[in-house]
């Protein structure tokens, strides 16, 4: 959310939120080849980093904006309600 660019490992959390090679860079838990090998591309490449950076920082605001996410909320309670 703060225009990072972001590499972060295929756990559940992460996965939701970031799509490899859209908005961030995953590698495989434990794989610290993997690893090292995509921090050096976000070093090689910063254009392609910033841009999916960019890109995250969309989705964040769409998706999981605190006033988007008290209206999701706000909204499944009255369904809830009505039920």
């Amino acid at each position: 959310a703060m225009k990072c660019p972001l590499v972060c490992s295929e756990i559940p959390g992460n996965i939701d939120i970031v799509t490899h090679e859209k908005t961030g860079l995953l590698f495989t838990v434990g794989d610290t080849e993997a690893l090292t090998t995509t921090i050096q591309r976000v070093l090689d490449h910063p254009d392609e980093a910033t841009r999916m950076a960019h890109q995250l920082r969309q989705k964040i605001e769409q998706n999981f904006d605190r006033q988007v996410i008290h209206a999701a909320l706000l909204e499944k309670y009255r369904e809830l309600f009505r039920a």
